[in-house]
């Protein structure tokens, strides 16, 4: 299975991510920013579960190992965590009341490293965070993070050879 063709389509939905932050530093004056981020976000969430579940597919089709799926479950979970930092590191320089708990002086790489920490602690499902959603969209966001986060470790990586064992019988029943 080629890595790398997974680091680039996911790498292409996080460009676009930047693509807003960089059109918020030009001072584009768009009134929808904040409704563009939640959109792309809420397709992002669809990408990654749709992607997801397709990977899933091909590598049972394929019979293809556990320690295989485990990487590949390792590059869809950081480019998760990394995609979902965009989109909160974005929001957050639209609108700075989007989030409390990072300091107001905070340098542009400290931004980068906390909304890090957060999509992280989100990911997991620690949500010890001291960093706190305030808005309607930062909240809707981080809820989208976490569904992926329940997908992706509950039914994903805690189940997998049960649910290739399953889609195996049902790829078999469907050949004959």
């Amino acid at each position: 299975m080629k890595y790398k063709n997974i680091i680039i389509e996911n790498a292409l939905v996080i460009l676009f991510g930047i693509l807003i932050f960089y059109l918020d530093t030009l001072e584009f004056n768009c009134a929808y920013n904040k409704g563009l981020i939640l959109f792309f976000s809420l397709f992002k969430t669809a990408f990654f579960l749709t992607t997801g579940f397709k990977k899933i597919m091909q590598f049972t089709k394929l019979d293809l190992g556990y320690h295989q799926f485990l990487v590949f479950i390792s590059i869809y979970t950081l480019m998760i965590i990394f995609s979902f930092m965009v989109d909160f590191l974005c929001l957050y320089q639209i609108d700075r009341v989007s989030f409390t708990g990072i300091p107001y002086k905070a340098g542009f790489w400290e931004r980068v490293f906390n909304f890090f920490y957060y999509s992280f602690l989100m990911f997991s499902n620690i949500g010890m965070a001291t960093i706190i959603p305030e808005t309607i969209v930062a909240k809707s966001i981080t809820m989208f993070e976490v569904i992926l986060s329940f997908v992706t470790i509950i039914l994903f990586l805690s189940d997998f050879i049960g649910l290739k064992k399953s889609l195996t019988n049902y790829f078999k029943k469907n050949k004959k």
